[in-house]
């Protein structure tokens, strides 16, 4: 896995701009004592860990690694990535402020600021986003502002705005359960979905094993699907303290 597809995939797993907004004209608004009664069932926890299989696909590429996650709540996610060998090739620490990425194949460190990167692609992000992406829960708080949609019997669609980006979240009426979120930018035809598959319980809580990631964008004249899955197959909240190991060698190049 190169440098430029690395930081591909891990832009494409925490940042959601220029994808086309989907079209609900099928759906009915829900009734003011279903939006009264409107509660996601998410995912709470104080520390988060999982053993979990990476799948990569685009027209050009088709690769696999293995991931270790781990995250202390509202405060640190860790990520190693490993490739199929078991040798370490990326470890990742975001913190509530910064993303810092070590390079083990070319021995280089980046850091990217959320503020600046938010601003350099025009939307905002931020790292309780990625951390609610992750977990399979609402990346933005419900508010007053959102709209209560019921595309059939089987699912609701609750419509968030942040900024300049739409935020759909499909919510099965049976588990209230987030199951897919479609993210949109308007004036633009790239669409970008998430899917969550496979609940598992995790405590008290059903915590989605298998995500699917799917881009639909434009490169050129050319239109392109990238495809990436991730299925998780250990997963638990621990109650004792978790390390989140990044330091930086001196030989390592800042980029």
């Amino acid at each position: 896995m190169n440098k430029n597809l690395f930081f591909f995939l891990l832009l494409t797993l925490i940042i959601f701009s220029s994808c086309k907004r989907p079209n609900l004209n099928s759906s009915t608004e829900a009734s003011s004592e279903e939006i009264k009664n409107f509660i996601v069932q998410e995912t709470d926890f104080t520390y988060f860990s999982s053993k979990a299989k990476l799948h990569y696909k685009d027209d050009l590429n088709d690769l696999k690694a293995n991931l270790n996650i781990r995250i202390k709540k509202d405060s640190i996610i860790w990520v190693s990535i490993n490739a199929a060998a078991g040798i370490e090739a990326f470890r990742c620490l975001i913190t509530t402020d910064s993303i810092h990425i070590l390079d083990r194949l070319k021995n280089e460190y980046t850091a990217l600021d959320f503020n600046g990167l938010s601003q350099k692609l025009n939307t905002t992000l931020t790292y309780k986003m990625i951390q609610a992406m992750i977990m399979g829960n609402l990346m933005i708080p419900k508010s007053a502002e959102d709209r209560l949609k019921k595309a059939d019997t089987s699912y609701y669609i609750l419509k968030q705005k942040n900024g300049d980006i739409y935020i759909d979240n499909h919510v099965k009426i049976s588990s209230m359960k987030v199951e897919k979120v479609e993210l949109s930018q308007a004036l633009d035809s790239n669409n970008l979905t998430i899917k969550y598959f496979n609940f598992v319980p995790l405590g008290k809580y059903s915590f989605p094993g298998k995500n699917e990631i799917i881009l639909s964008h434009k490169e050129g004249s050319a239109h392109q699907i990238t495809n990436i899955d991730i299925e998780h197959n250990k997963t638990e909240c621990p109650e004792k303290d978790l390390n989140f190991p990044f330091n930086i060698p001196n030989r390592f190049e800042r980029k």
